[in-house]
């Protein structure tokens, strides 16, 4: 993702997340626009659960959280939550 947003001349920023009460988001990407959240799983499926802490994400963020993905192995692309997205990581990354 890192090389990704350089290739296209964005300013942005990474980091990771872990609040208080042991939420993590394991990629952050903070654009001049706002955020968006990544959670990454290594299960062949992608379930609403793995979404958990992706969601009121954007209530504790300074900008506005833009779209939050969940990266996993599944082949399906689907919702999972408003604005979070389940995508296979292979296609997601290109």
């Amino acid at each position: 993702m890192y090389k990704q947003v350089r290739y296209l001349f964005r300013p942005a920023e990474f980091s990771y997340l872990r609040t208080l009460d042991g939420k993590e988001v394991d990629a952050l990407i903070e654009l001049p626009e706002g955020y968006f959240a990544f959670k990454i799983k290594m299960a062949e499926r992608a379930v609403p659960a793995d979404a958990r802490s992706l969601r009121k994400l954007g209530e504790i963020l300074d900008k506005p959280l833009l779209h939050s993905f969940v990266l996993s192995n599944d082949p399906r692309t689907r919702t999972l939550g408003e604005d979070i997205t389940a995508v296979h990581a292979a296609y997601f990354l290109g």
